[in-house]
């Protein structure tokens, strides 16, 4: 509905245009469809041709609490969003989940009409309604009679069993053209029905409560940052607690490559911790950061192997392995590892990381990056192992180095020092 404030301002709290122009990651769509019945006193002003969504969505820790202010600045002539704030921790939209349930609102909803609501005309007088409750039986309205008893048998339709046969149901009787029909057979527009994936054990959500500090790493004021640098910064860096924890469940084994991929790229992660460091060059320092995975016969070799030595690693100390995707810092969010598991027994978590040198696939475990069966502090193996126990905020590490013929297992304790 729109009302005409005055000749320049015009007022819209219903049936809104659809509107684009934001990128949500997956599992924000999927938080913000959640929290979509959070969303209200929704309006559209506009005013001298800026065109200004403005909302609020109630907390999900307690409606008493002050409610989030959300407010989109759109592009009059195509709706696309050109700003966009959140007065949550986040501030960034596309890092918002209530900016998602506010975009996802204005996009799905649509202005009731008159033939939507109830009919009204036969509804039954408030004295008629206090007279005759509604849950009365036919018994009580009446009275029962003891007299004769009427029995009659219903023969009853089996409801279907599946979605599908309804539809085939209303396909067979030419009711395609109902709404009912329409609503199964057509997918929605938003993809925000994920399969159920295995949750975080609650320990290992744990781990991300305390993160691992460095007084001498130092976060630099972001404040400092020209605007478009604070805004790459906020889009494709930035993670708060929830996000961090989504990242790390939904990308487990690498199950959702993409996710994993694109949260890795713009961070600095374990396994590139070592050049990164010896770099000196601001060109060589972009080379090993963009850098993409090997894909050569060592690494497919590895990769193909995992498995079997993490059943071996299991078999031979009887721990029990939870797998997880990756682990962002949640600190220090430029930082991110991909441990192959952590290990939660004892009360002393862990992480895993397993090697399968193709050097020594079916031969006696050999290699040069261990001196005594300790791993060489110059090796980038260590400087990996090092970043994933601080990114994890472990003080462990199990090393499984595995072959088809041998095996070895080091312990590595985390190095404050070297951090």
């Amino acid at each position: 509905m729109a009302t005409s404030l005055s000749p320049r301002i015009t007022l819209i709290d219903g049936g809104f245009g659809a509107i684009s122009g934001l990128s949500f990651r997956k599992y924000l769509i999927r938080n913000g469809q959640d929290i979509i019945n959070n969303v209200f006193d929704i309006r559209e002003v506009r005013h001298d041709g800026v065109f200004t969504i403005r909302a609020k969505c109630f907390r999900t820790t307690g409606i008493t609490e002050p409610p989030y202010n959300i407010e989109f600045q759109l592009d009059p002539s195509s709706r696309r969003v050109i700003l966009s704030r959140c007065s949550c921790q986040a501030g960034c939209i596309a890092l918002c989940k209530h900016g998602a349930a506010v975009f996802l609102y204005v996009n799905q909803e649509r202005s009731e009409s008159q033939t939507d609501r109830t009919q009204v005309w036969h509804a039954p007088s408030k004295l008629w309604q206090e007279k005759y409750p509604k849950g009365e039986t036919i018994d009580q309205l009446l009275g029962s009679s003891n007299s004769s008893e009427i029995h009659c048998c219903v023969q009853q339709r089996e409801c279907p069993k599946k979605l599908e046969d309804l539809a085939n149901d209303l396909e067979r009787f030419d009711l395609s053209y109902a709404s009912l029909y329409k609503s199964l057979v057509i997918k929605p527009k938003h993809d925000t029905f994920v399969v159920e994936e295995e949750e975080l054990d609650a320990r290992i959500v744990m781990l991300f409560d305390n993160p691992t500090e460095i007084p001498a790493l130092q976060q630099r004021d972001l404040t400092l940052l020209e605007p478009a640098h604070r805004q790459f910064y906020n889009e494709k860096v930035f993670c708060d607690h929830e996000m961090i924890i989504e990242i790390c469940q939904e990308s487990i084994g690498q199950s959702n490559k993409k996710l994993w991929y694109l949260e890795r790229k713009f961070r600095i992660s374990s396994s590139k911790a070592k050049q990164l460091k010896g770099a000196r060059k601001p060109e060589t320092l972009l080379k090993y950061f963009f850098q993409s995975l090997a894909d050569n016969k060592n690494f497919r070799y590895g990769r193909e192997t995992e498995a079997k030595a993490r059943s071996k690693y299991k078999e031979v100390t009887g721990n029990d392995v939870h797998e997880v995707g990756l682990m962002i810092h949640p600190k220090y969010p430029w930082l991110c590892a991909s441990p192959d598991g952590i290990i939660l027994g004892n009360g002393d978590p862990r992480v895993l990381e397993i090697k399968c040198p193709i050097s020594c696939q079916d031969d006696y475990v050999s290699v040069k990056y261990l001196k005594e069966d300790t791993l060489s502090k110059t090796h980038m193996y260590y400087y990996q192992i090092q970043t994933q126990m601080f990114v994890s905020n472990t003080k462990l590490c199990d090393l499984f180095i595995y072959s088809s013929a041998d095996w070895k297992l080091l312990t590595v304790q985390r190095d404050d020092e070297f951090l």
